[in-house]
């Protein structure tokens, strides 16, 4: 009994340590009463028997059993629950929940030790290139952003806007990063939270996309921009005002990234705006329509800008709403 505690105990602070590489504040989390009344009682089984040595009966022998067979029934749910603690998508899940409830008992989001250790687990998951865990991070680290009971949201805000512009470097992340924003747009501006909405579309184009124009970095650059169509396009009717913001995000990058050359994402930008403005038109949002054609023509001015608009609307041309929009609006190639 004596070997196999001391085997349980080295395989849990192993687990701890293997959690501490996301988080110095994680490992403490993994001790929880559960842990520290299962060791207990597995040390009361190694030393009672030691105790009893002296005037053994069968009683004492039976409880001795009884109590060690107990302990080694127990390693199947103990494993079973630390492991699960284990895993980065359960500490996550619990960070959140604490986040969530101190934020709405109104304590500032800069003291919150579950914040910052949310931070730490998204920037470890982002050097170890574990996508998965930098995702849900990020994720939760958003939807903390709609929260209605708190009003001191800057550091989270400054948190996700570090982290998605030091995830430029690696196209995967980037990729990652976009999408988390986008999500976050469409349920902020479905929730009320227009505010927190543009922002998000703000940080897709200032600290994602125009980085990555100017480091030339056209897959990252082409994931912001289908980032910010798709949540301009699903928000159409439900919040024009962070429609819009879309459609100057989009216009904005698709005209640098062909003043800078970069195909790709000025095709993407074309495209994008001429899909959001065919959905406007028919939607009869006629303001946002006009703002998508006048980004287009804005988008001709420069030669790669001119050929993107020109393939995109090739491409496109065998859609009803398109042709209509593109003859309302009198853009052709």
């Amino acid at each position: 009994m004596a070997a196999l505690l001391g085997l349980t105990f080295t395989i849990s602070l192993v687990g701890a340590q293997l959690t501490a590489r996301y988080s110095q504040r994680l490992p403490k989390r993994l001790f929880s009463p559960f842990f520290l009344l299962y060791i207990c009682l597995f040390a009361i089984a190694v030393v009672l028997p030691l105790i009893f040595l002296s005037s053994p009966n069968s009683w004492k022998v039976k409880f001795c059993l009884t109590l060690g067979t107990l302990d080694l029934v127990l390693l199947v749910p103990y494993f079973y629950y630390f492991l699960d603690r284990l895993s980065p998508r359960s500490l996550i899940e619990a960070l959140f929940q604490e986040s969530a409830k101190e934020i709405k008992a109104g304590k500032e989001s800069g003291q919150i030790e579950s914040v910052q250790t949310m931070d730490n687990i998204a920037m470890s998951a982002l050097d170890f290139k574990d996508y998965d865990t930098f995702s849900l991070a990020l994720g939760k680290l958003g939807e903390l952003m709609l929260l209605r009971t708190n009003n001191e949201q800057e550091k989270i805000r400054d948190l996700l806007a570090d982290i998605c512009h030091v995830a430029i470097e690696d196209p995967r992340a980037a990729r990652v990063s976009t999408e988390a924003l986008s999500q976050l747009c469409q349920s902020a501006a479905q929730t009320g939270r227009k505010e927190v909405a543009k922002w998000a579309l703000k940080i897709l184009e200032e600290e994602i996309g125009l980085v990555a124009i100017h480091e030339r970095q056209g897959k990252v650059t082409a994931s912001a921009v289908s980032a910010a169509a798709k949540a301009a396009k699903s928000l159409v009717e439900a919040a024009v005002e962070v429609t819009a913001r879309g459609v100057l995000t989009l216009e904005t990058l698709g005209i640098k990234a062909a003043e800078k050359g970069l195909w790709s994402p000025a095709f993407n930008a074309a495209s994008s705006l001429i899909g959001v403005g065919a959905h406007a038109f028919t939607k009869g949002q006629e303001a946002i329509a006009l703002q998508a054609a006048n980004a287009l023509r804005k988008m001709q001015g420069s030669k790669t800008g001119k050929e993107a608009v020109k393939l995109a609307i090739l491409t496109k041309q065998d859609e009803k709403a398109v042709n209509k929009f593109l003859k309302e609006y009198e853009i052709s190639t």
